[in-house]
């Protein structure tokens, strides 16, 4: 099935920023959400908060922090009722393509839960691949995995302290 998708920056969402915000803050947990009035003000263009539609319809959202040669996938979040069905992996094939040039990277909850499990395979069978190295960030333990690269654990730790540079505290990395 080819599906034909379609994006706009949060910005430009119009009557649809309420139903994006709202996925926004039901598809992540408190402790792991950036207040939402920050992430839709693009600070530069290195802040990119997109929304996705299927015909029309509004179907996901994505943001993404881009660093020297590294795209941060902060956030991916597909509407509940276009779930298990090939969306979430089209958004994220559709992002691939964009960056190919670049490593892309993202961290998950680590675990062996059924979701983090599900979570992590999910990613894994998108083109990502597991570094082997894992972090510790606000009391919540993370995977690392990347895609279209090489990881580089310094790149990444000076990506996060510019995205966050407000952190009162930096990611201590480990190795599985």
């Amino acid at each position: 099935m080819i599906v034909m998708l379609k994006h706009v920056k949060y910005e430009n969402a119009g009557k649809d920023q309420e139903v994006f915000r709202k996925l926004y803050n039901r598809s992540f947990p408190d402790d792991e959400r950036v207040p939402f009035k920050r992430l839709s003000k693009e600070f530069d263009e290195s802040h990119v908060f997109l929304c996705w539609y299927e015909e029309n319809e509004p179907t996901g959202i994505t943001y993404t922090f881009h660093f020297n040669n590294m795209i941060y996938l902060g956030y991916l979040a597909v509407m509940e009722e276009k779930r298990d069905c090939g969306m979430g992996s089209s958004i994220l094939q559709s992002l691939l393509s964009h960056y190919s040039d670049y490593v892309v990277s993202i961290d998950i909850e680590a675990g062996d839960g059924e979701e983090q499990v599900r979570r992590k395979q999910f990613y894994l069978r998108n083109g990502f691949t597991d570094t082997g190295i894992r972090c510790l960030f606000y009391n919540v333990d993370y995977e690392l995995l990347r895609a279209n690269g090489t990881f580089d654990e310094d790149d990444y730790l000076a990506m996060v302290k510019a995205h966050w540079p407000y952190a009162s505290h930096w990611p201590k990395f480990y190795r599985d």
